[in-house]
């Protein structure tokens, strides 16, 4: 696998946040969510742990009952099924998130 610049792969949406995959295992799952101003991804569960971290902007991070306003360098885990999400509220962000092991 040949390396990957995050920011070549930093790419938005009008509509709503962008999900790109960056790599799918079976061991681990990366994927790059770009928000413009406004958009998220809302409250969801997982099977696998997640490792969110704040690669561009800062915003609103999602875990369990909690929200946490985080910036960029910042990075926050979730565990099996617990609720998470995230949201970009007065600037474009950026998460990338770490996926263990890749959703059944």
């Amino acid at each position: 696998m040949l390396p990957i610049n995050l920011d070549d792969e930093i790419e938005y949406m009008e509509e709503h946040a962008r999900t790109k995959m960056l790599h799918d295992s079976p061991q681990f799952r990366a994927v790059l969510f770009c928000m413009e101003k406004g958009q998220g991804v809302g409250r969801h569960t997982s099977t696998s742990e997640v490792m969110m971290q704040v690669y561009r902007g800062s915003g609103t991070v999602i875990v369990g009952d909690k929200e946490y306003q985080m910036k960029e360098g910042e990075m926050i885990m979730s565990r099996p099924n617990e609720v998470h999400g995230f949201r970009s509220e007065g600037e474009r962000f950026v998460i990338l998130a770490l996926i263990v092991p890749q959703p059944g």
